[in-house]
């Protein structure tokens, strides 16, 4: 039977994108300070095996091949002699585990702290995500109702003339998504050459950074795992159009900032 179209497109918000609430009270906490800090790595999904509201990504696992992704990405930024940090939403509770219903609240209240520090900071916000590879998982691609893929994601609601700029040159200067295609990444169809607009949490706070905010799905993380293997083997075939990412934000912020 093939599956409810209301259900498949919750799904997809479920899988791809976090849905995570604003926080009435995030006004009242002290914000953490990332002066300095020219890059935040947002990896925005919960682990595996804690406490989620469909926080947890693509197949339930989105973070055990966002992290290798983020940390061979930080140190590609490091070597371009930019300061750097990765932010995950369990390291912003004390136990760094989310085990409840509140530990969840929380950790995404101080992590949407942390992303408004980066914003005031004027730092470079970069979410590294994986797409879900299609949806519903059993269809073929002709048949799918989603496909997923690489494609660069920004919020029409919070656009500063930073993020639409960085976002148009990775997109049309830096071609990124074509780097991802050539290390054998699927593109997403119809946003082969064209950002995508897409209402999402990280994305409202951090796409008014005079530094620019975008997220990027690197590719499906299906397709990934079966042409390339494990998290870390999937790391090491998309290297090059993370190196590329890399040189390309820091020549931005050399230009505009």
């Amino acid at each position: 039977m093939r599956t409810p179209l209301p259900l498949i497109l919750s799904t997809l918000c479920a899988v791809c994108l976090p849905l995570l609430a604003d926080h009435v009270n995030a006004a009242e906490r002290s914000q953490p300070e990332l002066d300095g800090v020219a890059v935040l790595i947002a990896t925005d999904h919960t682990r595996p095996g804690e406490y989620s509201e469909a926080s947890n990504g693509a197949e339930g696992r989105e973070r055990d091949y966002i992290d290798p992704a983020a940390d061979y990405l930080a140190g590609a930024l490091r070597a371009q002699g930019l300061t750097v940090e990765i932010a995950r939403v369990e390291e912003q509770l004390p136990t760094a585990r989310i085990a409840n219903k509140l530990d969840f609240d929380n950790a995404y209240a101080a992590y949407d702290d942390l992303l408004r520090s980066a914003v005031h900071a004027g730092s470079t916000i970069v979410a590294l995500h994986f797409d879900a590879d299609r949806l519903p998982p059993e269809a073929s691609l002709a048949d799918a109702e989603y496909v997923g893929g690489a494609q660069i994601i920004v919020d029409d609601r919070s656009l500063s003339a930073s993020t639409k700029a960085l976002a148009t040159q990775l997109l049309e200067q830096d071609k990124i998504l074509q780097t991802l295609a050539r290390q054998g990444a699927r593109l997403r169809p119809d946003y082969t050459d064209k950002l995508r607009m897409q209402k999402n949490q990280t994305l409202h706070i951090a796409g008014k950074s005079s530094g620019g905010a975008f997220l990027l799905e690197l590719a499906p993380q299906q397709q990934a795992r079966e042409q390339f293997g494990n998290p870390q083997q999937v790391t090491r075939a998309l290297g090059p159009a993370l190196d590329q990412l890399a040189e390309a934000i820091a020549r931005f912020r050399s230009a505009q900032l």
